[in-house]
């Protein structure tokens, strides 16, 4: 059986946890570069659904409107403006 003090250090991490979510900012500028996790947050999808669908929507084999993203190194972002025009269901003109 395991002790108390070990059951309680699994229940909540420690303050200072690498893995602990990042919060959003109480304001967002519509310049802002969202990432995926933040798209994520604010829209209640998951991160895998971001990623899978634009990328199955980048290579026609899904046809499906999603926010207009630019990759910059690993990361995938998005202008804050666009992506809650997306969320609001308005088409988007990319070029």
């Amino acid at each position: 059986m395991k002790s108390a003090v070990a059951q309680e250090k699994r229940r909540g991490r420690p303050e200072g946890s690498k893995n602990r979510h990042r919060e959003l900012p109480a304001t967002i500028h519509p310049d802002q570069r969202l990432t995926v996790a933040e798209m994520a947050a604010l829209s209640g999808k998951s991160k895998s659904f971001f990623l899978t669908n634009l990328s199955l929507a980048r290579t026609g084999r899904k046809h499906t409107t999603m926010p207009p993203v630019s990759k910059i190194g690993r990361h995938l972002l998005c202008r804050a403006a666009d992506f809650f025009q997306w969320l609001e269901g308005k088409q988007l003109d990319v070029a």
